[in-house]
């Protein structure tokens, strides 16, 4: 084989793979976990809470702050949080690793 037929060929590999990662991308949710369901067996695991920001310590690497929903409480940190700007009472979904 010569060189542009490789080259075409890889192309069209790597194009239907994007496509593919694409489609499967679309078909991952991941719904929204109420904070009394969040526990020690979810470590390593991701999940997605929301509440409602009651207090907050902010440094220049890293804000903690305890988010609050109707079910209960816990603890967020944000590592390097660049310009993120947060505020007691505010609204926010978090989506991470326990």
């Amino acid at each position: 084989m010569n060189d542009s037929v490789l080259l075409k060929l890889a192309l069209m590999i790597s194009f239907i793979g994007l496509i593919l990662i694409y489609f499967y991308s679309g078909s991952l949710v991941l719904n929204y976990t109420s904070i009394s369901n969040v526990a020690e067996m979810d470590i390593d695991s991701y999940v997605k809470i929301a509440g409602q920001v009651i207090n907050y310590k902010k440094s220049t690497t890293l804000i903690s702050f305890d988010l609050q929903d109707a079910t209960g409480k816990i603890n967020v940190v944000l590592f390097n949080p660049g310009d993120f700007n947060i505020k007691k009472w505010d609204q926010l979904a978090v989506f991470g690793k326990i």
